[in-house]
């Protein structure tokens, strides 16, 4: 890998670009439960926060995504995008407990959230139980999302990951 830095490498901004694809990324940050990176490639956004398998992921999780909504200015998805964000994540402590990598893009005019862990077990949707206080998440990602879904990873475990329609800007008056 091909490294620039900008400053600390964690303590501040670094651009990173990989050799093979020369796609600028910059680290914005992190400590011992987080990383946060933010690329831009083929005019779409993108940026993610590796996050480790405990309880305070989900809210760190939750923050990312209102920061990055808020930058991109698509603060009319924000809480659709959190409990969709929140539903991925939790999910990924509670049934891989391993180390996660939540993925925002933004391509055109659809957000696609997407969360990585490394348990190679797929995914299983529960029947829909209303009295159930748990085990919702995924009846909730299908009802809110656009289209959902999971994908093996190549580099081993499973990707979860669902999508958003941004709305239109309204015209702005002449």
């Amino acid at each position: 890998m091909l490294q620039w830095r900008l400053g600390p490498p964690l303590g501040g901004y670094a651009l990173v670009a990989e050799a093979a694809t020369k796609r600028p990324t910059w680290a914005i940050g992190g400590d011992g439960r987080m990383r946060i990176e933010r690329s831009i490639q083929d005019g779409h956004l993108g940026e993610h926060i590796a996050l480790a398998p405990v309880a305070t992921a989900a809210s760190r999780a939750r923050r990312f995504v209102r920061r990055v909504g808020s930058s991109w200015a698509i603060d009319e998805l924000a809480e659709a995008a959190i409990l969709l964000t929140n539903e991925l994540v939790t999910n990924a402590i509670v049934h891989a407990r391993t180390p996660i990598d939540l993925r925002l893009e933004l391509r055109g005019s659809r957000l696609r959230i997407a969360a990585r862990d490394q348990d190679p077990r797929p995914v299983r949707p529960r029947a829909e139980n209303r009295q159930a206080e748990r085990s919702r998440g995924l009846l909730i990602v299908a009802r809110a999302a656009r289209a959902w879904g999971v994908d093996d990873h190549p580099g081993g475990g499973k990707v979860v990951w669902c999508t958003l329609d941004v709305p239109e800007a309204p015209p702005v008056p002449a």
